[in-house]
C-alpha cells in the first residue's frame, strides 16, 4: 500500500472510535502512487482480526471500522480469523495482496510471537507496514461478583488455601493476559491454579460468566 496520508478520517477521530493495537497492511513490492490513489478505496475494505469475535481487538476493529464507514461511505469489513496464538490471522494478511485492501489488526501477539514460537509464518520486519497505533488496551484480572475475593490479595490467599478448586481462563498462549497469569503463578507460588487457554478473549470472558472458570 502506498505510504499516503488520508484525509478521512482524522487521527482524532479513529482514537476517540477506538478503545488496543496498531493495524498494518502487506508490504508492497512496488510502490504504486497515482490516480488511482485518489479514488481508494473503490471496493470494500477487509480488516483481518486475528482472533475470535468478543474479545478486545474484535471490538476495537468493530469500532474502527464503524468510524471509518461512517466517515468515508466506502464499506470497511472484519474478518476474524483466530487460532494458533494470532499466527493463523497474520499469516493470511501478510500472504494478501499488497494493494491497501487487506489490513491487520495487530495485537502484542505480533511482536511477542516472534520471540515465543520457534518458527512464524511470516516475517514481522518485512511483510507489513505500520499505518497507526489505535489505542491502549490494559489487561484486567476478574472474578464473578460472589467469590468472597474482592482484591487481588484475597485472590491470592483464597487460592493458595484451596490449591485444587480454582482455575482462570485466558485468550491464546502467548497473549499478554496468558503470559501474566503464568508470572502470577510463579510470583504468589501458585502451581495448581489452572490456566484454560481459549481462541480468544471474548470466548475467555464467557467461560468466566458461565462458570466454567
Amino acid at each position: 500500500m502506498p505510504k499516503a496520508r488520508f484525509t478521512a478520517p482524522s487521527r482524532r477521530q479513529i482514537i476517540k472510535a477506538a478503545s488496543a493495537l496498531g493495524i498494518g497492511v502487506a508490504a508492497p513490492s512496488v510502490l504504486r502512487i497515482g490516480s488511482a490513489l485518489a479514488a481508494y478505496p473503490d471496493r470494500p475494505v477487509k480488516f483481518i482480526v486475528a482472533n475470535t469475535p468478543g474479545g478486545p481487538s474484535d471490538l476495537v476493529g468493530r469500532m474502527i471500522t464503524a468510524a471509518l464507514q461512517q466517515s468515508t461511505g466506502k464499506s470497511f469489513i472484519i474478518e476474524n480469523i483466530g487460532g494458533a496464538g494470532g499466527n493463523i490471522g497474520m499469516e493470511k494478511a501478510a500472504h494478501a495482496d499488497p494493494d491497501g485492501y487487506t489490513i491487520l489488526l495487530a495485537t502484542n501477539a505480533y511482536s511477542i510471537n516472534a520471540t515465543l514460537y520457534h518458527k512464524i509464518p511470516y516475517d514481522p520486519l518485512k511483510d507489513f507496514v505500520g499505518v497507526s497505533e489505535l489505542a491502549g488496551s490494559p489487561n484486567t484480572f476478574v472474578v464473578k461478583s460472589d467469590l468472597p475475593a474482592k482484591t487481588m490479595k484475597e485472590f491470592v490467599a483464597l487460592a493458595g488455601a484451596n490449591p485444587d478448586k480454582f482455575n482462570c481462563s485466558t485468550p491464546p498462549i502467548g497473549t499478554t493476559p496468558q503470559l501474566q497469569l503464568e508470572v502470577l503463578k510463579l510470583r504468589e507460588k501458585l502451581p495448581k491454579l489452572e490456566a484454560v487457554v481459549f481462541k480468544g478473549g471474548g470466548d475467555a470472558l464467557q467461560a468466566l460468566l458461565s462458570g466454567t472458570t
